[in-house]
């Protein structure tokens, strides 16, 4: 997980020097919101370079122009780039290797290659939407702790076999279904699948020992989920629009459960909650059946705070 920011400024040319002020912190997030001058992209990052870690965004909702001015951000950490007009990918050369997190939105063109991944050995965290072009330079990430895959669909996850410091994975949207691979991934401590199409067997989760957090949302074809019985560091299990699941059993069976979160699962009863009652380490329990009534009596019955506490992973 990604933590925040000291200090958030906006720019674009012209730029007046005040504006940015003068209390450099320890994390920086700079949104560039329009095109910088070359003047003023060296003014930025000179200002930028005085802070122990430096993110910059390019947000949605602005027009699409050169992040050239990435060339004056040598020690540039963290980039995002949320723009889906964005097509000028040669741009992206600009990007210092020693960059630690990256994130790349869907765009209008879907001609970036992934290979320009291959030298950034220190990425520890990507985020990917819709680019799957040269999908196998991925495996060149040996750092990497944190994926997220949106709207991609592979015909398995065995091109992340090497990834041997993945710690958490989500995938999100696309049509990947077949998922036998997860098991040799990394160590998984947090997974989330959400609304993956025509996904429906998830048995290959009970091989996933190192799993921490769980979340799980829209998966309309499931039916049933695997027992956790042997996960003894699962701690958080976050069911989100689950609708064919009438069973909460098996997440019960998690030994040193903490946290359940049951959300927009109207096809439950109250009852359904039972298996939770008494259990020996649960803490909290956000829940959401469709009603003020069915709500309340899982509140009565559980008894518990309906707040997590921001998730440490051990």
């Amino acid at each position: 997980m990604r933590p925040g920011f000291d200090t958030v400024i906006r720019v674009k040319s012209p730029i007046h020097q005040e504006k940015l002020g003068s209390k450099p912190g320890l994390r920086l997030r700079v949104v560039v919101e329009g095109p910088l001058s070359d003047q003023d992209a060296r003014y930025v990052a000179d200002y930028a370079k005085h802070y122990d870690y430096v993110s910059i965004c390019i947000p949605n909702d602005c027009p699409a122009f050169s992040i050239s001015f990435l060339q004056y951000f040598p020690y540039l950490k963290d980039f995002d780039l949320l723009d889906w007009r964005f097509d000028q990918f040669d741009d992206l050369q600009f990007l210092p290797t020693g960059l630690e997190s990256l994130s790349l939105a869907k765009t209008r063109s879907k001609k970036l290659s992934l290979r320009f991944l291959e030298p950034y050995s220190q990425l520890k965290r990507l985020a990917i939407e819709d680019h799957q072009r040269d999908i196998a330079a991925l495996s060149y990430l040996g750092a990497l702790e944190s994926l997220t895959l949106r709207s991609l669909t592979l015909p398995d996850l065995d091109v992340l076999r090497s990834l041997t410091s993945l710690r958490s994975l989500a995938i999100k949207l696309g049509g990947t279904k077949n998922l036998s691979a997860l098991p040799g991934i990394g160590r998984l401590q947090y997974l989330e699948v959400w609304l993956v199409r025509g996904l429906n067997d998830l048995s290959v989760l009970t091989e996933l020992q190192n799993l921490q957090y769980l979340k799980l949302q829209a998966l309309r074809n499931v039916a049933h989920l695997p027992l956790f019985s042997r996960h003894l560091g699962l701690r958080r299990v976050v069911l989100d629009t689950m609708r064919g699941v009438l069973d909460l059993r098996p997440v019960a069976a998690a030994p040193n459960l903490e946290e359940i979160g049951i959300v927009s699962m109207s096809q439950l009863q109250p009852t359904a909650l039972l298996p939770f009652v008494g259990h020996p380490h649960l803490r909290a329990a956000i829940v959401g059946l469709g009603s003020d009534k069915k709500n309340k009596a899982v509140q009565e019955m559980l008894n518990l705070p309906a707040k997590f506490e921001p998730f440490q992973f051990s």
